[in-house]
């Protein structure tokens, strides 16, 4: 399997987990919540994203280095949630690994993923507060960790 359907497969099972701890202590509603969990599988918002945003691999990586972050600040990530936090850590890694201009908008984002305008701007600044604004990885913490999901360690 590749990296990015081990990823993909690593963020279901979370969800899972995170399921869980919401039915034993449910957190408050926030930006992540959708109306109810989507039947749509990580693995293909992911592609999806690759494919519209013309992001390298990388950065699916990188966004999951990030929502692993998110969490250890406390972030619960469920079936609820798990679409619009991948959507946002995908966003996030994208303008930080493709600083330059040739990349798209937020607007062309939402759009291409059926999101206003102004709940993907809010969703990006929420989840950069989430992680403290920390984008940087490291290529030793890249590998690291990308060794560790194909050994099936995450």
């Amino acid at each position: 399997m590749s990296t990015i359907a081990e990823i993909a497969s690593v963020l279901t099972q979370v969800a899972r987990i995170g399921d869980k701890l919401e039915a034993e202590n449910p957190s408050p509603v926030s930006y992540y919540h959708g109306m109810s969990a989507s039947e749509t599988p990580i693995i293909r918002i992911i592609k999806h994203w690759l494919d519209t945003s013309l992001a390298p691999s990388v950065t699916v990586s990188m966004a999951a280095i990030y929502i692993e972050r998110a969490m250890k600040k406390g972030l619960v990530v469920s079936s609820i949630t798990v679409h619009r936090v991948v959507l946002s850590a995908l966003l996030v890694a994208t303008k930080f690994h493709c600083d330059c201009h040739d990349l798209a908008t937020n607007g062309y984002y939402a759009s291409g993923f059926h999101l206003k305008l102004a709940e993907l701007n809010r969703l990006e600044v929420k989840f950069l507060n989430d992680i403290e604004w920390e984008t940087f990885v490291s290529a030793e913490e890249l590998a690291t960790f990308n060794e560790e999901v194909l050994e099936g360690r995450c």
